[in-house]
């Protein structure tokens, strides 16, 4: 069957409404868990506690991707679009390879200093290995929706633009002595996470808001996660609980979102 026909039978939309169903059900016991330890509901005053914290953010997440690849599943068996398809699959790998970095941020072994002299936490710099894969996947799934509308040139330009911006961003932020390797990682990483917030652009573009309204805002949220985490948390000495908690809260509410993307495009394709 083609997209479009698929796009408005019963099957398509009662699938569709039980998957989104599900990953806002995890969002919301996502938010909840991180507005109790905010509230300090959950005392996470030592570390035995905090490791049980991280391991349930880690199931929550990994519950996400779990729906991603359900969502992946169903459309690779019932699209008869190539790029409905492709885009389902890149956004499934894209988050199971963000899981990754997510558990080398649960800091399981707590590893101070682990990388750097100068940054307590420059742990979080060996996630880069896993988010900056699991994000241009991001990217290569919105510039195929978006090349044939907007243009390689505009794209390049406006990618361009937005890595020159994050690697200005990421200098202003390190301190002054950081070592090779969380310069290297950061710097390397600030190009593709800029993107992705500059790419929710060339999906309103392409698409239009009603139809991109959602995964664009992931893909903005994305982008202000990691700011958190760079600005409050990784180039910062000390340790500070609510940043982490709101980072979460934005990060999973982020790649919630972002993994509507196939289903907006099979409105867009529907039109």
């Amino acid at each position: 069957m083609h997209a479009a026909s698929s796009a408005t039978n019963a099957p398509w939309h009662k699938a569709r409404r039980h998957l989104r169903v599900s990953a806002t059900v995890l969002v919301v016991l996502s938010t909840l868990l991180q507005a109790l330890a905010l509230l300090g509901v959950l005392p996470l005053s030592n570390r035995a506690s905090q490791l049980a914290f991280g391991s349930v953010e880690m199931v929550l997440i990994v519950l996400l991707a779990a729906n991603a690849w359900r969502t992946q599943r169903w459309l690779r068996t019932h699209s008869s679009s190539p790029r409905i398809r492709s885009t389902a699959t890149l956004c499934a790998v894209s988050l199971s390879i963000c899981v990754l970095g997510d558990l080398v941020n649960r800091n399981y072994f707590d590893q101070q200093f682990a990388r750097d002299t100068v940054i307590r936490h420059s742990y979080l710099a060996d996630s880069v290995w896993f988010f900056l894969p699991g994000y241009a996947l991001v990217i290569v799934a919105v510039w195929r929706i978006a090349r044939t509308v907007i243009g390689v040139a505009p794209l390049l330009t406006s990618a361009f633009v937005a890595g020159l911006v994050g690697v200005l961003s990421d200098l202003g932020m390190r301190p002054a002595g950081t070592g090779a390797y969380v310069t290297a990682m950061t710097a390397a990483y600030s190009i593709p996470i800029t993107i992705v917030g500059v790419s929710a652009l060339w999906l309103l573009a392409s698409m239009g808001w009603r139809r991109a309204a959602l995964p664009a805002l992931g893909l903005v949220l994305a982008t202000a996660a990691d700011a958190l985490i760079g600005n409050f948390w990784l180039f910062r000495d000390g340790y500070f609980p609510a940043i982490s908690h709101i980072n979460w809260i934005v990060y999973f509410v982020s790649q919630a979102m972002i993994q509507q993307l196939p289903w907006a495009l099979s409105d867009a394709d529907a039109k």
